[in-house]
């Protein structure tokens, strides 16, 4: 099936999780969220939620230090998005 992985085409075999998803893009095991079809996805679920062809899938990366305005707080809009 086919997935888009943070804006980018992506084959995986049928009912791949979003873990597996997210693998694919990185291995830290700390510092990320996900986000389904622009739904955010509790990390304790990634594993039994299942993925469809046509799914987008956001991965992001916490990252420390920077500029204020790179701090968690910008991070934490692009997770949940506008509102």
């Amino acid at each position: 099936m086919n997935v888009i992985l943070n804006g980018t085409p992506h084959d995986l075999a049928d009912g791949a999780s979003l873990a597996a998803a997210v693998s694919l893009l990185t291995t830290s095991a700390t510092g990320l969220a996900a986000a389904l079809n622009g739904e955010l996805v509790r990390r304790a679920d990634w594993e039994s939620t299942g993925l469809a062809d046509g799914d987008s899938v956001e991965v992001i990366t916490a990252v420390q230090g920077g500029l204020p305005w790179t701090t968690s707080s910008c991070w934490l809009e692009r997770c949940s998005g506008p509102g």
